[in-house]
């Protein structure tokens, strides 16, 4: 409940229980509708009811409850309202009217709050409390966060600085808590569904701003601190409207892409392409709009939104050579539209030669990828940009991935194989290490490999060979 509206809620049992007129808190009541903050009206005030609280030292009553709370509720709020208007004298006049040293002030003034926090003054005194403490520096989440004014005027303000930097996702992540703790398929709300973890925190603080501004709104009809902060809510909310977020998404557990260690770019995609052992996964990749009003807007090329999808399984008998499957065809060429960015990947068990049925299908619906994506450790999507050659490629360094290692051709400087090693466990592995020394420089570079090789083989290599500002070449039959 507001200020104002708790005051007034409760002036009928102070007026009956009180024997006379205690004229301050009656001053109170009235002159605290609405806060001078550039003159001394609210401080004299606050000081009145200080030393009416110290003259009934001892005593009970509801009359001396109503001062107690007006008094340490003007003082906290105006306290909030110097720091976020700039204006550190208004905290030592408040500080001299409740009798303090401006340092004692805040411990003070939480131990005044905690003692109110009964009946009907306890939502208010808990809301300023919390918001005393991120004032103190107390790191903010949505979980659990007490609703009042007082505390939405210094989220939102977090919000509307962390929005402005320049990478807005991690730091308005860093605002919130998972709010799908148990993963996004248990009981998780959909806007969130859609997102990897980090993204689901900034999207969750985020989608918290349209019920705050909502709030603020109609406390500022009733609560004398909402009314001073209206004006600053409103270009908080500018601020932040418009806002689009593109969080790396939720994949899903039945597209579980190969991951990569190599520091690769994030990428944007419009659709993800999963090739897995038994079938092919598509789903688009959605983004987060934020309205004029905060409120937040799912946004996709199409549907499915990712984690969920649309499978086409392969064929249970394949032709030996590659070509373009029917069916997969068709499902891209119905669902996706044209231009859309597609990112084709793999899980790490399907055999590379379903990787190239999977392009030459795409490619038949003029669908065809432009990016290589893996994931990384955290999950979130990553890429590097491609594009397929049919037939033998003519690029400054061909590498080739064979079973039992890598053959690395340069233009003008011969061949080298890379066999496999043997680990101190005796099994034989890839040479990543040597295979990046011989890939060093920036030179357009295509990729051939054997049909059998796993999935995750072949997103390591891809990861490794492709060049920092060309695509790489993917040679295809």
């Amino acid at each position: 409940m507001a200020f104002a509206a708790v005051v007034a809620a409760t002036m009928t049992v102070a007026a009956e229980a009180r024997g006379g007129t205690a004229s301050a808190v009656d001053r109170a009541r009235q002159g605290l509708q609405s806060y001078d903050l550039e003159g001394r009206t609210t401080t004299r005030l606050i000081s009145e009811l200080g030393d009416f609280v110290a003259a009934h030292r001892g005593e009970e009553s509801p009359t001396l409850r109503e001062a107690r709370f007006m008094r340490s509720m003007a003082a906290a709020d105006l306290v909030l309202l110097a720091d976020h208007h700039g204006t550190p004298e208004l905290v030592g006049r408040v500080a001299a009217a409740y009798g303090l040293a401006p340092g004692a002030l805040l411990a003070q003034l939480d131990a005044d709050l905690a003692a109110l926090e009964i009946g009907v003054y306890a939502a208010s005194a808990r809301d300023a409390r919390h918001a005393l403490s991120l004032h103190a520096g107390a790191r903010e989440t949505t979980r659990e966060r007490p609703r009042g004014a007082r505390g939405d005027l210094l989220t939102l303000a977090a919000i509307r600085e962390a929005a402005a930097a320049e990478e807005p996702l991690p730091a308005l992540a860093a605002l919130a808590e998972d709010p799908c703790p148990s993963g996004p398929w248990n009981d998780c709300e959909a806007t969130f569904a859609h997102f990897a973890e980090r993204g689901r925190r900034a999207v969750a603080v985020m989608a918290e701003v349209g019920p705050m501004v909502q709030r603020l709104r109609a406390q500022a009809q009733v609560d004398p601190f909402a009314a001073a902060v209206l004006l600053d809510v409103h270009r908080d909310l500018e601020a932040v409207a418009g806002l689009e977020l593109r969080p790396a998404p939720s994949l899903g557990e039945e597209l579980s892409l190969a991951h990569v260690t190599t520091e690769a770019p994030r990428v944007r995609v419009d659709v993800v392409m999963g090739v897995t052992a038994s079938e092919v996964r598509f789903g688009f990749v959605p983004h987060v709009r934020f309205d004029d009003e905060g409120h937040p807007e799912l946004v996709a090329a199409g549907v499915p939104i990712l984690p969920h999808t649309v499978a086409v399984p392969f064929p249970r008998t394949l032709r030996p050579f590659p070509g373009p499957l029917g069916a997969l065809r068709d499902a891209l060429a119905a669902h996706v539209p044209e231009g859309a960015v597609i990112g084709l990947g793999t899980t790490s068990d399907a055999p590379a030669h379903l990787v190239t049925r999977a392009w030459l299908s795409a490619e038949a619906a003029e669908r065809t990828p432009g990016v290589f994506v893996a994931a990384d450790a955290g999950d979130t999507l990553r890429g590097v940009p491609m594009r397929g050659r049919h037939g033998p490629s003519d690029a400054a360094r061909q590498l080739f991935v064979r079973l039992g290692g890598h053959s690395v051709k340069t233009r003008g400087g011969g061949s080298v194989d890379i066999p496999r090693v043997r680990s101190d466990n005796g099994r034989l592995h890839f040479d990543y290490a040597t295979l990046e020394s011989r890939l060093a420089g920036d030179r357009t570079t295509s990729v051939r490999f054997m049909s059998s090789l796993d999935g995750q083989s072949l997103t390591t290599t891809v990861f490794l060979a492709a060049p920092a500002r060309r695509p790489l070449v993917l040679e295809l039959p």
